[in-house]
C-alpha cells in the first residue's frame, strides 16, 4: 500500500512539474465524459430555486425596505480568522451613528454569510434574539472569543455541536425569528454548496421545498436534524453546514425526491446498486465553494427587489476576509509551471478576487445599487501618520502591537524585515498603542503604512480561535469601519450632511 502511495505521489507530482504533454500523455489522467442519465435526472439537475427574501413562512424578520432603502450585507468565509474579522466590524457598526435612524447596523436589512463569518453573524444573531435587539457585541467581546477558544482548543469532531457551545446557542430559526419580538432582526442567508455539482444551498424555506429534505446530519453524535421547515432548523446547524469544508466536516440531507409521490422517483439519480429501494441524499458543504465572498447571494436579493418603486436607495456592505491576491505575473522561472496546485485551489474554494473585483459593479449596478462599500484587510493599506490616523487607533492595542511586532514588512531596500517572532507576553504586558507605532516607526520601510493589513494576511484559515490572533483580527475588524466609515454610511443612505459628524464620533 505504501509503494502504491509513493508511485501515485510520485506521479502527481510529475504531472505537476513536467505537465501532461511532456510526459507523452493526450488527455488528462481521468474521465472527463457524462455518466449516462435520464431526462428527468437533467431536468432537475438543471432546475434552481430561487431564494426567498423572506426566508420561510412565518418568520418574522424585519421588513426590507421599509425606510425607502434596501440594505445588504455579505460576508465572506474565512474561518476563524474570517469570524473575528467579521464579529469586530459587526461591533464596530453597533457604534457607528447613521443620522437619526440608529447604527449603521441597523440599516442592514439582510446579510448573505460564508462559512467563518457565518459563526459570526450567527453569534450576533443568536444573541440580540434573546436580548430584544439590544446585545452589545463590544461588551461581550472577552466572553464570545472565550468560549470560541475554549471551546475549539481541542480536537472538534462535531462542528455544529461545538458551535452550539459557544454564544450561538441551540435556538432554530423559529426561535429567533419568533412573532412578538421588540426588534425585528434582519434576514440572515447562511450560504452552503452542494458536491458534487458545487451549486449553491441556501438556508430558505425555499431551498427545503425544493430538495424536499427530511433531516440534516452535520455530525455522526448529533444525529438527524428534522429539516422539512425551515423553522424548525437550529442556527448552529446552519452555521455549522455553511462552513463544512470538505475532508475536515461534512453535512448531509436525507431528502424525499425518490419516494413513491415525488416526481423525480422514477429518475435515474433515485437508482443504485448498492441499495435496492430509491433513495436520495445530498452532501452540503461549505458555502465557499460556490461563492466564499457571499455577493452572489446578496445579488440575488437585490435583483428579486429591483422593481420595488418604494425602493429609492440600494447599497450594500461586503466582508471580505479572503487573505489570496490573484497574482497575474510569474517569475522566469515559473514559466514552465502548470500551476495545477493553485488551480486545484481556486477550483475547491470559488473565491476568485479578480471575478469579484470585475463583476460587482456591473452585477449590482444593473439592480439600481448605487453605493458599494467593499470592508477587507488591503482597505487599511497606506495608513497614515496624521493625528486623525492615530485616534482610529484608540482602544486596539492588540493590533497594534501584532503589527509592530509580529507582522513581517518590507525595508526601504526592499528587503525583508520579519519583525520579533518571540514568544507572546501575557495581555496585561502589551503597550499602549503609542509605544507600538514608535516600535513601527523605528522599523522604517513600509512597515507602518501596511503592516496592519498585513496582519490579516498573515493568518491561516483554521478552526481552531488562537487567542492573540483572534483579538487581533476582531480589532482589525475595527480599524476597516473606521477607516472606511464614509462609504459605509454612504451605503447605508446615510444624509451626506450627516457622514462626517457621525465618522468624527466614531474616533472621538
Amino acid at each position: 500500500m505504501m509503494k502504491y502511495t509513493a508511485k501515485c505521489t510520485v506521479g502527481l507530482l510529475a504531472l505537476m512539474t513536467a505537465g501532461c504533454a511532456s510526459l507523452g500523455i493526450k488527455s488528462v489522467p481521468w474521465p472527463t465524459y457524462t455518466a449516462v442519465v435520464d431526462n428527468l435526472d437533467v431536468k432537475f439537475a438543471r432546475s434552481n430555486p430561487p431564494i426567498d427574501p423572506a426566508l420561510a413562512p412565518g418568520l418574522h424578520t424585519r421588513d426590507m425596505a421599509a425606510d425607502g432603502k434596501l440594505i445588504g450585507l455579505a460576508v465572506s468565509g474565512g474561518g476563524a480568522r474570517a469570524a473575528s474579522y467579521t464579529l469586530g466590524i459587526l461591533a464596530e457598526l453597533q457604534k457607528l451613528p447613521a443620522g437619526s435612524q440608529g447604527s449603521a447596523l441597523d440599516q442592514i436589512d439582510f446579510i448573505s454569510s460564508n462559512s467563518g463569518g457565518s459563526w459570526a453573524v450567527a453569534t450576533w444573531l443568536a444573541q440580540a434574539s434573546v436580548n430584544g435587539g439590544a446585545y452589545n457585541l463590544a461588551d461581550n467581546k472577552l466572553t464570545i472569543l472565550k468560549q470560541f477558544k475554549t471551546s475549539t482548543r481541542n480536537r472538534v469532531t462535531c462542528l455544529s455541536a461545538m458551535l452550539a457551545e459557544t454564544a450561538i446557542g441551540t435556538g432554530n430559526f423559529g426561535d429567533v425569528y419568533k412573532a412578538g419580538a421588540s426588534k425585528k432582526l434582519p434576514a440572515v442567508f447562511f450560504n452552503a454548496a452542494l458536491l458534487p455539482a458545487q451549486a449553491p444551498f441556501v438556508f430558505t424555506e425555499g431551498f427545503l421545498k425544493h430538495y424536499q429534505v427530511e433531516s440534516i446530519t452535520t455530525c455522526k453524535q448529533s444525529g438527524k436534524t428534522p429539516a422539512r421547515s425551515l423553522q424548525q432548523v437550529p442556527i448552529a446547524v446552519a452555521a455549522a453546514s455553511s462552513g463544512s469544508v470538505p475532508g475536515f466536516y461534512a453535512a448531509f440531507a436525507e431528502t424525499r425526491l425518490c419516494q413513491k409521490q415525488s416526481p423525480w422517483q422514477g429518475s435515474s439519480f433515485c437508482r443504485s446498486r448498492a441499495v435496492p429501494e430509491p433513495v436520495a441524499y445530498m452532501r452540503i458543504a461549505d458555502g465557499g465553494i460556490y461563492d466564499n465572498i457571499g455577493y452572489k447571494t446578496g445579488y440575488e436579493i437585490m435583483h428579486s427587489q429591483k422593481n420595488d418603486a418604494n425602493v429609492t436607495h440600494r447599497g450594500m456592505i461586503i466582508v471580505n476576509s479572503n487573505t489570496s491576491i490573484d497574482e497575474k505575473i510569474v517569475k522566469k522561472s515559473d514559466r514552465t509551471s502548470n500551476f495545477l496546485a493553485s488551480m486545484a485551489t481556486n477550483g475547491l474554494f470559488a473565491v476568485q478576487d479578480a471575478t469579484f473585483d470585475r463583476m460587482r459593479h456591473p452585477l449590482f449596478d444593473a439592480v439600481g445599487v448605487s453605493d458599494i462599500a467593499l470592508l477587507d484587510f488591503f482597505s487599511v493599506s497606506g495608513f497614515g501618520r496624521s493625528l486623525e490616523d492615530v485616534r482610529m487607533l484608540q482602544g486596539l492595542k492588540f493590533l497594534a502591537f501584532y503589527a509592530a511586532r509580529n507582522v513581517s514588512c518590507l525595508k526601504a531596500d526592499g528587503q525583508l524585515d520579519k519583525g520579533d517572532q518571540s514568544d507572546w507576553p501575557r495581555d496585561e504586558e502589551i503597550p499602549g498603542v503609542s509605544a507600538s507605532l514608535q516600535r513601527l516607526t523605528n522599523r522604517q520601510g513600509d512597515c507602518y503604512s501596511e503592516n496592519f493589513y498585513r496582519a490579516g494576511n498573515r493568518n491561516k484559515t483554521t478552526y481552531q480561535f488562537n487567542w492573540v490572533l483572534s483579538n487581533a483580527m476582531w480589532e482589525l475588524g475595527q480599524l476597516t469601519v473606521r477607516n472606511n466609515c464614509p462609504a459605509i454610511l454612504k451605503a447605508t443612505g446615510t444624509p451626506d450632511a450627516d457622514i462626517a459628524p457621525a465618522c468624527a464620533k466614531l474616533i472621538a
